[in-house]
Order: C-alpha cells, then structure tokens, then sequence
C-alpha cells in the first residue's frame, strides 16, 4: 500500500490536476456485473470498480495475454478506434533491435550472441534475425536471462517515456491510453497499470495457432515457447478483464465493443 501511494504521489507530480470520481466508476461496473452469465467478457466487480476508478485517471490501461492467444488482434480493434491510443511494446522490442535506430542495443546482442544471429536486409545491411535469436534464447533460459538483460531496460525506458506523453495528452485529447504488452506479468509490472486486459483461449487452441502461425516450427518448440511464458490461468486470475478467444474473430470483436464502451467513459 505505501508503494502505491508512493506511485500515486509520483504520478501526480507528473500529470497535473488528476481527479478520482469513485461514483460514476461503480455505477458503471454495477451496470455490467450480473449480466447474461454465458457472456464470455469475466469482470471482477469489486477489482474493477476500484481498478476503473484510480487507473483511468492515473494509469494506463495494460493488455496483454499469451504467445497466439489473440491479443494483437484485440490490440488492432481497439486501435481502429479514435478514443484508444495504443503503446505497441512488442514493436519498441523490434525498433531497438535495428542497428542505427535511436535506443538501439543492436551491437551489444551482436556482441553477446555473436554473428550467427544476424541476417541481411533488402539492401544488404546486417539485421538481426529474430527467429535465430530466439531459438537460441527459447532453447537456453541463461541465454534467455542475459537477452532480457540488454532488452528489458531500455524496452522499460522507451515504454515509460511513451505512457508519461500519451497521459499528458490524453488530458487534452480525452484518449485512453492502452498498453499492448506481452509479459506485463512476467516482467512484474502490474502495478503500473490501473486496468489490465488479458486475452485468452484454450490451451489447444493457442498451440494450434502458433503453429499455423509458424509453420517452420515443430510442435515441440511451439510448446517450448508457450510453457517459457507465465501460465495463461494464472494471468486471467489476475486480470480485471478477460476475454475468452476461442470462438471467431466477429466473436472477439463484439466483445472488444464491450470493452470500448467501458474503458471511454
């Protein structure tokens, strides 16, 4: 709790004049809760009240989900929406990887896993390629760690740079800003977030997609990269929102819809 408060006396430094109206946050959830009971859209009342309440004002709103659950898919629908402004994380992750891109840790991954992970762009510059660099990782969770390593701090400090601008204008543009991040629980990062969407399906549908997905992989190594990530029941038991994907793409959308409306209140 006094972490929290510490955040919260943080955040209010940064992004003036933030005012928490707690009624009209439970009134909202209090219109959704009790519901058709077959509605695939879980919402924890009590959490998201007060989730609702503090995070859309101090936070952004964090989704995330499992490797093939469907979570750029939802990341899309919402971006076709003029009231959402979405922070790609997984392409901060690609950006930093370029050799002359700003934030760039391109020679210090060439440095630690050595040329065997570089290919060549369409104009023959090296690139690294991400398919040898993660089934080196995915295969050794040493090599896995030390990636991380040289990732994860500037991923974290181009990513908060992004949040704190994209809060002080929503200010002005009323825009909820949502975070599309793949290991939201894995790199511990719960408490940023106010709200936290978490996209899922069931286990052989995620294994069936992520291998249509990747033809080049094995069924082993698709299952390989599903289990190095945070167990997918653990993350919905954590969540303020879930959406079940297991059903079509028009099935997701009309939940997204659901979302849309509660989230741009």
């Amino acid at each position: 709790l006094q972490r929290l408060r510490s955040r919260a006396r943080l955040l209010r430094l940064i992004v003036p004049s933030l005012v928490v109206d707690v009624a009209p946050a439970i009134a909202v959830a209090a219109s959704i809760v009790g519901t058709d009971p077959g509605y695939s859209v879980a919402i924890s009342s009590a959490a998201f009240a007060f989730a609702f309440a503090v995070g859309r004002t101090l936070q952004p709103v964090g989704l995330t989900g499992s490797i093939a659950t469907g979570k750029t898919a939802v990341s899309g629908l919402l971006k076709s929406d003029g009231a959402f402004a979405i922070i790609d994380v997984d392409q901060i992750a690609h950006d930093i990887l370029r050799p002359k891109s700003k934030d760039s840790v391109f020679e210090r991954i060439v440095a630690e896993f050595g040329d065997a992970i570089l290919t060549k762009d369409g104009d023959g510059n090296a690139m690294v390629d991400r398919r040898a660099l993660g089934a080196i990782c995915f295969r050794d969770s040493h090599k896995r760690r030390k990636l991380n390593s040289i990732t994860h701090p500037t991923i974290s400090k181009v990513m908060m740079k992004r949040i704190i601008w994209g809060g002080l204008r929503s200010i002005t543009t009323g825009k909820v800003v949502v975070v599309d991040i793949p290991l939201l629980f894995e790199g511990k990062l719960e408490w940023l977030f106010g709200i936290i969407v978490v996209v899922a399906c069931s286990p052989e549908q995620q294994l069936q997609r992520l291998h249509k997905r990747n033809a080049d992989l094995s069924l082993t190594q698709c299952e390989e990269r599903i289990a190095s990530q945070l167990s997918l029941d653990l993350k919905q038991k954590r969540a303020q929102i879930v959406l079940s994907n297991d059903g079509t793409l028009a099935d997701l959308a009309q939940q997204v819809e659901r979302i849309k409306h509660l989230l741009a209140r």
